[in-house]
């Protein structure tokens, strides 16, 4: 009683089908007139995607900065390849572009600072990538390898919020990846990898409910198409 957590299509399902059967010995024992039928979903039908509030948005990147000010004042690690704090800087610079560009989690992962035009205001996301990412966490050559969502060349703009972070961030910057380990390999071997990451904070700061990548995109449409539809569907490349 008073949960707001919700039932999947498949879970309706489950229990409407043992409720028919429940309906059925009812009817055969006299004890209603006829067996009762629900409307059950389809078999093949998928939940709402459930977005990001604002309020959440706000907690998971604060949960995110918290963890880097702590890492800062912690001695670093010996034979790391990149500082918990420089870690953590890279899921803070994938989660801002999400938040305030609507990108998408591989359009993040393959990102490549000289992509990222800054004064344009604007990203530019290639239209397919295959480019050497540099050594995996246990020293393995790994691939990057991208296909737009579309198959062809985009390009998203960049919000007042992480342009300005943005032009801080990549002053001493003008190419590589753009999460990159200090040996110049993406820091992250998959899109997955990045998420999980991703997902560990979200976990952290008690936001649960909407996914990563999906729910972020998500409330980006609703604010923007609360101000200007068209503007929504361009920045999300629908």
């Amino acid at each position: 009683p008073g949960s707001k957590k919700t039932m999947s299509p498949s879970n309706i399902r489950k229990h409407g089908i043992a409720l028919h059967q429940f309906f059925d010995w009812m009817a055969n024992k006299g004890l209603i007139q006829k067996t009762i039928k629900l409307d059950l979903p389809s078999q093949t039908l998928t939940p709402a995607p459930v977005p990001f509030t604002p309020e959440q948005l706000n907690r998971v990147t604060e949960e995110i900065q918290g963890k880097i000010q702590d890492a800062e004042l912690k001695p670093g690690k010996r034979n790391r390849r990149l500082s918990e704090a420089d870690l953590f800087k890279n899921h803070l610079r994938a989660w801002l572009m999400m938040v305030h560009c609507g990108l998408r989690l591989a359009e993040v992962w393959s990102l490549r600072v000289e992509n990222i035009l800054v004064d344009q205001g604007a990203v530019h996301i290639p239209g397919e990538i295959d480019m050497d990412g540099g050594l995996d966490r246990y020293g393995k050559p790994f691939q990057v390898k991208f296909t737009s969502k579309s198959g062809v060349a985009e390009d998203c703009g960049i919000g007042a919020v992480a342009r300005e972070f943005l032009a801080w961030d990549l002053a001493d910057r003008d190419e590589g990846w753009f999460l990159q380990r200090a040996d110049g390999s993406n820091a992250f071997s998959s899109p997955e990898a990045l998420g999980k990451a991703i997902e560990r904070h979200q976990k952290s700061a008690s936001v649960s409910g909407a996914k990563r990548c999906q729910g972020v995109r998500i409330a980006v449409a609703t604010s923007m198409g609360e101000e200007n539809i068209y503007l929504a569907q361009q920045q999300l490349r629908h």
